[in-house]
């Protein structure tokens, strides 16, 4: 017989990668954009985004749908866990299809919201 094991792992930050559309205004040379996505690397604990220029600050909406991809990102750098599907309850969003991104001079997203709960229910697969 074969039971299930739970094993405890250290998430460190979210690397999310969302599509820019047409009618977005993005500027092209926002931070972490390349071509039509834009990828941010955000401390889970602080929602410092990773490598933001000093000093900007930014507000930005963007359309994702289940067209972003969120990956959990362990202390050594090594993905743990990739959704590819509507935005996940631990980014800022409205109704799931829209990333919602305000960031200070600091870089640190406000409204940044990850919790235990919410990294636990991705695991689980109890996403709402």
């Amino acid at each position: 017989m074969k039971v299930p094991k739970t094993k405890e792992i250290e998430i460190a930050a979210i690397r999310l990668t969302v599509p820019v559309r047409d009618d977005d205004e993005t500027a092209e040379d926002f931070p972490g954009r390349k071509g039509n996505q834009v990828t941010l690397v955000v401390g889970v604990d602080d929602g410092v985004i990773q490598a933001w220029p000093s000093g900007l600050e930014a507000e930005e909406t963007w359309k994702a749908c289940d067209s972003g991809v969120y990956e959990l990102i362990d202390p050594a750098g090594a993905v743990v866990k990739t959704i590819e599907d509507y935005v996940p309850d631990f980014i800022p969003n409205s109704y799931g299809d829209y990333v919602e991104l305000k960031v200070s001079g600091k870089g640190v997203w406000e409204g940044w919201k990850s919790s235990i709960r919410e990294l636990k229910n991705v695991f689980t697969g109890d996403m709402e």
